[in-house]
């Protein structure tokens, strides 16, 4: 199963270049692996957890359908079983209320100078204000 999620995970690293336009941000991220306990010991399951990321809603869906696919079909290659779930409600893109950002930069090009204030850096950092 190790070698498995290994080609598993390598395949989802190729989701947004090959199915995300560039000017349409897109990020598919594995942070945790679990799976095994004893370094002779083949594991029988191994659980992988990441998160797709995106600005926009059409690019988060194909995020979620080139994962279910990939992962369904690297698992039949090898002769494996694999399952994807997501949590629901997936957390959306931020959008900052334009009215309140104005008047943030407006406040921080007061203090620090409108040259070192940025109003159109955009980062896939994921977090729970979104709702």
């Amino acid at each position: 199963m190790i070698i498995a999620t290994a080609h598993i995970i390598t395949a989802l690293q190729t989701i947004v270049m090959c199915n995300v336009d560039p000017m349409a941000q897109g990020v598919v991220t594995v942070g945790c692996i679990h799976g095994g306990a004893a370094p002779d010991v083949i594991p029988d399951v191994v659980e992988l957890q990441g998160a797709p990321r995106a600005f926009e809603g059409s690019v988060m869906q194909l995020l979620r359908v080139r994962v279910r696919q990939i992962v369904a079909q690297v698992a039949a290659g090898l002769g494996v079983a694999a399952a994807v779930t997501f949590a629901e409600p997936s957390t959306p893109a931020t959008v900052n209320d334009p009215a309140l950002a104005r008047l943030v930069r407006e406040t921080a090009a007061a203090l620090v100078g409108p040259q070192r204030v940025r109003s159109d850096y955009r980062i896939m950092a994921t977090e729970d204000c979104a709702f």
